[in-house]
């Protein structure tokens, strides 16, 4: 469970999407998190254990590439 409100969360990163800004999702510990988060994400902040618990259980696609210049 994420320490703030799901859809706070989704609200803040689709913000901060729209405006620019990098988005980090630090999703320790582990929880599933709706697909719409993880597409407005651009950095995904976890360990090993938890890598492997989102991609092995998760049917979120994956982070997009960011976009802009200078991010990789």
């Amino acid at each position: 469970m994420l320490e703030v409100a799901p859809d706070t969360v989704l609200a803040a990163a689709q913000a901060g999407q729209r405006h620019g800004a990098t988005v980090l999702l630090n999703l320790s510990p582990y929880a599933e998190v709706d697909p719409a988060l993880v597409q407005a994400t651009d950095v995904l902040l976890v360990n090993v254990h938890e890598a492997s618990q989102f991609l092995a259980g998760s049917r979120c696609p994956m982070p997009r590439r960011p976009s802009r210049p200078g991010l990789r």
